[in-house]
């Protein structure tokens, strides 16, 4: 998950959509691969343990010493800011050290840098799929438009955008535009919601501080879509239709009810494994 700039909400989508997909049975990962910023555990109101991916990329440290918690099951990689991660941690050392996750998770989201900086751009390099987050306004929209042009540059597919603070009225001329100038479905709107703001203050992610809120319920239609395609809206079924034949026909269809006890079935899977690196 990325953005063409700093401030549009994309560490608070991807914490609030990790624990939407894993309430709807998805066997869920978050990463933090921000390390220069190292903030997605405050949206999810969690610390980020004493293991940090500085830890484990020098060997010190199998990767689930590194792993932690989250709410309704989801299994969180948070990264911890520091000197070196900010100066030395690279894109592909975090690829390395998570790649035993994807094979084991349904669905795993990473929420790269901000920007077109070296991480950013070496992230999209290195992933197979991403999705950029935008906010609706024309500074925002262009500077997601550039990530689009990076990511065409290294062959990387763009599974679709998720606008951030839309107005109310954002009408589906304005989303089929979206679509148009992106070449990448709209998978979700989001609106401005004074409830993003609040659920910071209880220390948690909106979807469970704020269940009500037009933001949880525009993430939880944009997880719905991901996991349960038969229940979602008939207004954005030409929309999110085409963002699933790209997503299933990639990783298939998500199985619901099997993340209950995902993060202890998890570590105990790659202490098996040894999926870690010492």
């Amino acid at each position: 998950m990325v953005s063409g700039k700093g401030g549009v909400g994309k560490s608070t989508i991807a914490a609030n959509l990790a624990v939407a997909l894993s309430r709807m049975g998805a066997k869920t990962i978050v990463v933090d691969a921000d390390v220069e910023m190292a903030t997605l555990h405050n949206y999810l109101g969690i610390s980020p343990g004493k293991v940090s991916l500085k830890d484990v990329i020098e060997g010190k440290a199998y990767i689930e010493d590194a792993l932690v918690e989250g709410p309704e099951n989801v299994v969180v990689l948070p990264a911890k800011m520091s000197l070196y991660e900010i100066s030395e941690t690279k894109i592909p050392e975090i690829i390395k050290i998570i790649e035993p996750l994807a094979d084991i998770a349904d669905i795993m989201i990473i929420d790269g840098p901000a920007g077109l900086r070296q991480m950013p751009v070496a992230m999209m390099e290195l992933c197979d799929d991403i999705v950029i987050v935008t906010g609706s306004d024309i500074s925002a929209i262009q500077s997601g438009l550039k990530l689009r042009l990076v990511a065409r540059a290294f062959n990387t597919n763009v599974l679709g955008i998720i606008v951030n603070r839309a107005p109310i009225d954002l009408g589906g001329a304005v989303i089929r535009k979206l679509e148009e100038v992106f070449e990448a479905p709209v998978l979700g709107i989001v609106p401005e919601d004074r409830s993003a703001k609040l659920g910071l203050k209880k220390i948690g992610p909106v979807v469970m501080t704020h269940p009500s809120s037009p933001f949880s319920d525009a993430i939880n239609r944009i997880a719905m879509g991901i996991t349960a395609p038969t229940t979602m809206p008939s207004g954005e079924e030409r929309t999110m239709e085409s963002f699933l034949e790209a997503y299933q026909r990639k990783y298939g269809r998500v199985d619901r009810r099997r993340s209950a006890n995902f993060f202890t079935t998890l570590k105990s899977e790659l202490s098996k494994q040894k999926g870690g690196y010492r």
